[in-house]
C-alpha cells in the first residue's frame, strides 16, 4: 500500500523533533520525579553517540524501557516496605 499512495515526508523530522520535545516538557512539568526524563534524555544522547544518528532509535528505545522497568521494580520494593 505504501507505493500506491503518495505520502510526502518534507517536514517530519521538525514535526517529530516538536513532538519528543513537547512530550519531555510535559512530563519534567507534570511529575515530581525527573528520572524518567533524565533517563530518556542520557539514554537517547548515549546510543546517538554510541549508534550514530542513522541507527541509534532502536537501541536508544531498548535502552530506556530496560532502565525504567528496572527503576520500577526498585522503586515499588521501596514504597512496600515503607
Amino acid at each position: 500500500m505504501g507505493g500506491v499512495l503518495p505520502f510526502s515526508t518534507a517536514g517530519i523530522e521538525f514535526s517529530m523533533t516538536a513532538l519528543f520535545i513537547a512530550s519531555f516538557t510535559e512530563q519534567w512539568i507534570t511529575m515530581k520525579d525527573h528520572l524518567p526524563a533524565l533517563t530518556g534524555l542520557f539514554g537517547t544522547l548515549a546510543c546517538l553517540l554510541a549508534f550514530g544518528p542513522e541507527r541509534f532509535l532502536i537501541p536508544a528505545m531498548l535502552l530506556i524501557t530496560l532502565v525504567l522497568t528496572l527503576l520500577r521494580n526498585r522503586t515499588a520494593a521501596g514504597k512496600e516496605a515503607a
